[in-house]
């Protein structure tokens, strides 16, 4: 696929069988620990409630409207991330990040993107994005699409390291916050 929105898997039952031929990732931390990253789908929604908010805890109170994470259910993930529409980076078997996505027309949207406090600081974050960008190509997207809050300046700059851009900012819709809309195009389509 070349990128238009032609070419673009619109069949999202064919793209969900092709991300279950995904194969995960297993990276080894400076720690002797081993990192793996793999997509997930409803089997994972337990995992994936708590991780989310575990890492979007320090954000309570302090957004306006509050972080959509705050009203979620594990129901409510399940019900997203059904069809293998997540990614979990676990160590040892335990859940320390995760990621979610949607199959949009002509790019790969990527969402709730978080690490556990505990695990942060060693390159989780990155890892999942890198996983994601991988996914993109696979499913033959060459561009991923992200919104963060504008005051969120941290993940501003975290996007931005891995050579996304700012596209677009926006009022949000529930509140005073604004959104920056962030993306990266990830070239042709790749084997994982």
């Amino acid at each position: 696929m070349n990128g238009t929105s032609q070419d673009v898997f619109v069949d999202q039952l064919a793209a969900r069988e092709r991300i279950r031929s995904l194969h995960g990732l297993q990276e080894p931390l400076n720690d002797g620990r081993t990192l793996v990253i793999q997509w997930v789908g409803v089997e994972a929604a337990r995992a994936v409630h708590l991780a989310t908010s575990l890492a979007f805890a320090e954000y309570r109170g302090k957004l306006d409207p509050p972080n959509g994470s705050d009203l979620e259910t594990v129901e409510m993930v399940a019900e997203q991330i059904a069809g293998g529409l997540g990614v979990t980076a676990t160590i040892a078997g335990e859940c320390v990040g995760s990621l979610r996505f949607s199959l949009q027309p002509d790019h790969l949207h990527v969402g709730r993107v978080g690490v556990i406090p505990a695990e942060r600081g060693i390159g989780i974050g990155r890892k999942l994005m890198k996983y994601a960008e991988m996914m993109a190509k696979h499913l033959g997207y060459t561009e991923i699409r992200l919104g963060t809050r504008a005051k969120l300046d941290s993940n501003i700059r975290f996007y931005e390291s891995l050579e996304y851009t700012i596209v677009e900012e926006l009022q949000h819709p529930r509140g005073v916050d604004r959104i920056v809309l962030m993306t990266k195009l990830v070239g042709g389509a790749a084997e994982i």
